[in-house]
């Protein structure tokens, strides 16, 4: 368990059992902690005949979260002496998904915690969602004539919308659409602050950021409502330093800057009543606890304060009011919900009947380098490892040379290459050795594990950004591993691999994973996914959305809350408009041509329609071949249940 460090990123969502399975750590009604086995998960969804991979929701979690940053929240302004409120926002973009959205809004009563949309789309959602006549509505993103008004017509019904202006042009057209309407804007500024950012999205705030107003278009807009006697509509400034902000103090220079904005804007007659502060709390993805792009140096409680007391120390020294304190922490929120969980594939990484620990001696008619090839084979040891090494790869170099000139036989580079990763099978078994060179772990020793999913689809930041994401085996914990693989998919591209794993103190580029064992099923999770993942992936190689199952507790065990089946091929060539019926005429036609021809059988047609069709109907991805696995449902007499159990999930 030591291997993957997950009671440092779990943020205490995630354990190890007994068994020496991963659990996730939930809520029932009552307030009592529950322990899910992501095994015991799995073979649910295998006996009601669902395929992996699968993205595993965990919407108490999600709940949870929104409690934990709001009852902060709630200590840091009680403990400092705040006299203004905390009025949280979820933004859309993090996670669209209904479930998510619903889930956010159901446990938002007593915080009045709301939503940021930034788009059209995000903003019909969340009137749909949105629960509340004091949670906020942020209405960011640039804005056309449609979305100002469906805003506008949002404050008319008695929702708390705040149009915050992006672009200089966006408030003149706000100003129309509000008299048109008869209604008055709740206005917010969007500020372009100098103060930059620091992590993986440093870029996004200071002189480089792209969104929000300078300090002259802040003048200007400030002058244009004065003017037309509007400047009590101006309700909060917002500003965003960047996603997932490593270091506290990055995140105290933007607050100083914002909250000596604020004041400024007081003092030109505007009445604000809020600041939002944006995105940036971040999350432990690795488990250090330091500056660095998947990692943090402060905890919850110190963001909160930070926040708290920066503002409350710049607005009481020039005897401003405390507003509301507005964040929009998506990811904070979102990122512990959703596991993806995945298999490897049986055969992928099968004993190689090559590298068994008796190697066969060479023949009596061996070359010279075969000879010695095998005798270093022979002698290896930890204090010779670097020196075997060499020579054993000065031998394979010149045999292919010499292959490639036809002065070698394929028998003979066939042997070299046998006792090549002969030598590299047993460099493995020597790894727990203390004094084992560190530099061959992940060069000479990795194995590639192949597994079942995209790499484009269900974690597109791994392979768009590098983002690291906690990739650990779901049981067999109470088992030393003894390989250091590497995650393939099964997509068709170089890229469609996982390069980056948390390892037990540093960063590492193999994970620490288990021999699989013939007929046995080996299961793989992929850990705080929930922000951002679900939705950015695309469908690359026509692999389409996994199996979706939402897990919570009812009457002290684990039920499926919801559940969505994977994309079928249909489905996902409907994307690309292949349309079934089309292809269906058009697999018609050929096998009747094939069949008039006399190159297929009558039967041989039939099983090829029959096969085809049952193709489409089937998911992108590719089926298990284990035991545990049911042949069909009608078989296991599970098809009726599980039609029962599902529930449409947007």
């Amino acid at each position: 368990m030591d291997h993957y460090r997950i009671r440092d990123w779990g943020s205490g969502f995630f354990d190890v059992n007994a068994a020496g399975e991963v659990v996730a750590k939930v809520s029932d009604e009552s307030g009592k902690v529950k322990r899910i086995s992501l095994l015991e998960v799995v073979k649910e969804l295998r006996r009601l005949g669902l395929s992996l991979p699968a993205i595993v929701r965990f919407p108490d979690i999600l709940a949870a979260r929104v409690r934990t940053i709001n009852e902060a929240f709630g200590e840091a302004i009680e403990k400092l002496g705040y006299t203004g409120s905390y009025s949280g926002c979820f933004p859309i973009k993090v996670n669209q998904r209904r479930e998510v959205i619903s889930e956010v809004s159901s446990v938002s009563g007593p915080y009045q915690f709301g939503l940021e949309a930034g788009t059209k789309a995000e903003l019909v959602a969340a009137l749909s969602q949105l629960r509340g006549s004091e949670s906020h509505l942020v209405c960011n993103g640039y804005k056309d004539q449609d979305f100002v008004d469906l805003a506008l017509y949002a404050i008319k019904a008695g929702l708390k919308a705040v149009l915050v202006i992006e672009r200089p042009s966006e408030l003149p057209l706000i100003l129309e659409r509000s008299a048109k309407l008869g209604v008055e804007p709740r206005l917010g500024l969007r500020i372009r602050i100098r103060s930059n950012g620091s992590g993986r999205w440093s870029t996004t705030a200071g002189g480089q950021g792209v969104f929000g107003l300078s300090y002259l278009e802040i003048i200007r807009a400030v002058d244009l409502l004065r003017d037309k006697g509007m400047l009590h509509c101006l309700y909060l400034i917002h500003y965003h330093q960047g996603s997932q902000i490593p270091d506290l103090n990055t995140i105290r220079r933007g607050l100083e800057e914002a909250a000596n904005l604020f004041i400024e804007l007081t003092n030109e007659g505007a009445q604000l009543g809020a600041i939002n502060v944006g995105g940036g709390l971040a999350i432990d993805y690795e488990g250090s606890g330091v500056i660095s792009n998947s990692s943090m140096n402060y905890s919850l409680t110190e963001y909160c304060e930070t926040v708290v007391e920066v503002i409350r120390d710049y607005l009481d020294a020039n005897d401003v009011p405390h507003p509301t304190i507005i964040t929009e922490s998506g990811r904070a929120i979102a990122s512990h919900y959703s596991t993806l969980v995945f298999n490897v594939l049986d055969e992928a990484m099968s004993p190689c009947s090559i590298c068994e620990t008796e190697v066969r001696p060479p023949g009596e008619n061996a070359t010279e380098d075969i000879s010695s090839l095998f005798e270093i084979l022979e002698n290896l040891e930890v204090c010779n490892i670097r020196e075997s090494v060499r020579k054993a790869d000065e031998i394979i170099q010149k045999y292919h040379v010499r292959f490639a000139a036809g002065d070698s036989s394929l028998r003979n580079l066939a042997t070299i290459e046998e006792y090549r990763e002969c030598l590299t099978k047993r460099m493995g078994s020597m790894l727990a050795d203390p004094e084992f060179p560190k530099e061959f772990i992940g060069n000479e020793i990795k194995k590639y594990y192949y597994a079942n999913f995209s790499v484009f689809q269900s974690l597109p930041d791994a392979w768009a950004i590098g983002q690291l994401f906690p990739i650990m085996p779901i049981h067999r914990l109470n088992e030393q591993p003894t390989r250091e693989g590497v995650i393939t998919d099964i997509t068709c591209d170089c890229d469609g691999k996982l390069k980056r794993y948390v390892g037990p103190k540093d960063e590492e580029s193999t994970l620490p994973l288990h021999e699989l064992r013939p007929g046995e099923p080996y299961y793989l999770g992929a850990f705080l996914v929930g922000a951002y993942q679900e939705t950015l992936g695309d469908i690359h190689n026509l692999f389409g959305r996994p199996t979706v199952v939402s897990v919570r507790i009812e009457d002290g065990e684990f039920q499926f809350d919801r559940i969505q089946e994977s994309e079928s091929v249909s489905e996902i060539l409907a994307q690309v408009d292949f349309e079934e019926t089309d292809l269906f005429d058009e697999m018609t036609d050929l096998t009747d041509e094939a069949h008039q021809a006399g190159r297929i059988s009558g039967a041989d047609r039939k099983a090829m329609l029959q096969l085809f069709g049952d193709t489409l109907r089937s998911s992108t991805y590719l089926s298990a071949n284990c035991n545990e696995v049911p042949s069909s449902l009608e078989q296991n007499g599970i098809e009726s249940e599980l039609e029962t159990l599902k529930t449409h999930v947007q």
